[in-house]
């Protein structure tokens, strides 16, 4: 979990919230600062499986969403 938030933290984000499972894939939202106003902003998903940690494709958060 600390890899996870380590790669959340470097793209910008304080914290990752578990979402679902999706096609051998743990999601994870990752979180603003609570004192950050984002609007407008598309949905991020972490991809998490095995020892690669990756933000989801256009595509694939799409098809996470469907």
């Amino acid at each position: 979990m600390n890899k996870i938030v380590r790669f959340a933290n470097e793209i910008g984000y304080e914290d990752i919230k578990y979402w679902k499972d999706w096609q051998g894939y743990q999601c994870y939202f990752p979180i603003w600062a609570l004192t950050q106003v984002i609007a407008n902003e598309f949905r991020q998903v972490i991809l998490v499986k095995d020892d690669e940690i990756r933000l989801a494709t256009f595509e694939e958060a799409i098809q996470l969403f469907l």
